[in-house]
């Protein structure tokens, strides 16, 4: 007999991984560009599928009535931090000026990101 809890787990877990991959794929397309091309334009259109990535799981995450798992969290706050982190320090250790014109765009695609992110608690939680 099959575990109905675990297969809408997995199916959940599927659909997760379907938005995220595909996303997070051109998102670092996007940013890769931006880099390369010290262009502002698509360092903000990489952060922008990032947020839509988010808000997909939001989705997601009501419509199968569920929330985000700690797995799911830990991952987040890992990836930003690691994320900042290395952005910071390569702006310290490298100084060109084409990387300091990445300095605003970046920031506020960071800033961007700790705002949805305390945007969605503060809806979901009060």
């Amino acid at each position: 007999m099959r575990n109905t809890k675990e297969d809408e787990k997995l199916n959940r877990h599927a659909l997760v991984v379907a938005v995220w991959s595909s996303l997070i794929f051109v998102a670092a397309i996007a940013l890769q560009i931006g880099i390369v091309m010290y262009s502002p334009v698509w360092i903000v259109a990489a952060f922008i599928i990032v947020l839509l990535g988010f808000v997909c799981h939001i989705i997601v995450n009501a419509a199968l009535e569920t929330e985000f798992t700690k797995g799911e969290a830990a991952l987040g706050a890992v990836s930003f931090s690691f994320a900042v982190i290395f952005f910071a320090v390569s702006c310290i250790v490298f100084e060109s000026e084409n990387l300091r014109r990445l300095i605003l765009p970046m920031s506020a695609g960071f800033s961007s990101l700790i705002g949805a992110v305390i945007t969605y608690l503060l809806i979901m939680y009060g």
